[in-house]
């Protein structure tokens, strides 16, 4: 009796709590999660700072104006302006510009492939979540009704014990059955408070919110066709990730390298300087300037160095996260295959185990089955229907995860 007043209490919260589709709890983790804003935030950053790269092409123009007043020799004081305009120009600068420039734009590259990585894992996590708690709200429905049917066989072996035909062992056994079973309701009813918990956590809503989901997750078809895993592995956002890092050290390496060649700059300026304001003076001047670094206490060297210590890192690297990604994408797939394959043999065996505990019940009121026979047919279908609504909630965490091994998810 007390589980059964425990669940009429939870009965008005249910349906006072905010019900949400599929697509509002995805929109809700888009809008919400402060790890995939906080990725796009960083990834319009980087876009726009993309721009700055083509600033070693371009001329730097200045414009100046002063004024002084001071004293000489016998002058008391003395005034001056000028007025001036400036342009310089970098001719060659060790082609650290141009590695500049690209360097710029994988930078883009892999803020975006980070974006995509963490899209997908939001995904993943969204789509677990989200099933965990759809199963918990069905598998809370199933164990109260297997609480019901243990309670009624532990009456049927109840009367069975009455009138001689039943031993006190299989009463005892009854009893504990239904002890379970309370026990099952009880677990449940805490494995749904720590589902929802973690489901409001991705979706960035408040603990105290009440929520419940009132449709699963559509389920997808899956090609006949086996996908390519190699093509699949090698747009993966992490090993896209890994390679523009690799690209973006040997960038490095290249601008580092710069230090060791000349550079060459045209500067010019054109102006007016006199005693009285504004100056009708005129000057200007042209200039070519050529540095060539002869020694700087080694730190051209050492960066060098440490830049080229850094390329090598990173394409051992890229080698590794391709092969981790190739075999992660292949088990994902498999493992998703095999999930829908069991759901479906899931579903059969609990159909048969229905039709099966029926007859048996019957015989077992009539006397044709003895309580061994019948225990076996009803724990049967317990464990028949658990396993099928674990299987679907299995084949939608392996589709969630075959999708993040695509780098894709509802997030594009």
């Amino acid at each position: 009796m007390r589980l059964f007043f425990t669940l009429l209490f939870f009965i008005p919260l249910v349906s006072e709590a905010r019900s949400l589709t599929w697509s509002q709890a995805v929109a809700l983790a888009g809008q919400n999660s402060m790890e995939y804003q906080a990725a796009l935030l960083n990834y319009k950053s980087i876009e726009e700072a993309e721009t700055s790269g083509i600033s070693g092409f371009l001329p730097k123009i200045s414009a100046s104006a002063s004024g002084t007043q001071g004293t000489a020799p016998g002058i008391s004081s003395t005034q001056t302006y000028a007025a001036q305009l400036s342009l310089s120009q970098n001719l060659f600068s060790g082609l650290s510009d141009i590695n500049t420039y690209f360097l710029k734009k994988i930078n883009t590259r892999q803020a975006l492939a980070t974006l995509n990585s963490v899209r997908s894992k939001l995904s993943q996590e969204l789509k677990q979540a989200y099933a965990e708690v759809f199963y918990i709200q069905d598998y809370k429905k199933l164990v109260a009704d297997i609480l019901k049917r243990r309670m009624e066989n532990k009456r049927n072996v109840q009367l069975q014990y009455d009138v001689g035909r039943e031993n006190k062992g299989s009463l005892l056994l009854s009893q504990s059955y239904v002890e379970s079973a309370d026990f099952d309701v009880l677990k449940t009813t805490h494995d749904e408070d720590v589902a929802t918990e973690n489901l409001k956590r991705v979706l960035g809503l408040s603990s105290d919110e009440a929520i419940s989901i009132s449709d699963n997750i559509a389920k997808d078809e899956l090609k006949k066709e086996t996908p390519d895993f190699n093509s699949i592995a090698n747009q993966h956002p992490d090993v896209l990730s890994a390679q523009y890092d690799e690209a973006a050290s040997l960038y490095n390496l290249k601008i580092t390298r710069s230090g060791f060649l000349p550079s060459l700059d045209l500067t010019g300026s054109y102006g007016y300087s006199g005693l009285t304001f504004f100056p009708d003076q005129d000057r200007w001047s042209v200039g070519l300037t050529l540095s060539i670094p002869l020694f700087d206490g080694l730190r051209t060297v050492s960066s060098y160095r440490s830049a080229d210590a850094k390329f090598e890192s990173n394409k051992y690297l890229t080698k590794s996260s391709h092969l981790k990604t190739g075999l992660f994408v292949k088990q994902s797939y498999y493992n998703y295959v095999e999930a829908i394959q069991k759901e479906k043999i899931s579903e059969g065996f609990s159909r048969a185990a229905v039709l099966r505990a029926e007859v048996s019940r019957s015989k077992y009121k009539n006397g044709f089955l003895t309580f061994e026979q019948w225990d076996i047919v009803e724990t049967d279908l317990i464990a028949r229907q658990k396993e099928m609504l674990s299987s679907e909630k299995d084949r939608i965490i392996k589709q969630s995860l075959w999708e993040q091994a695509q780098g894709i998810g509802v997030f594009q």
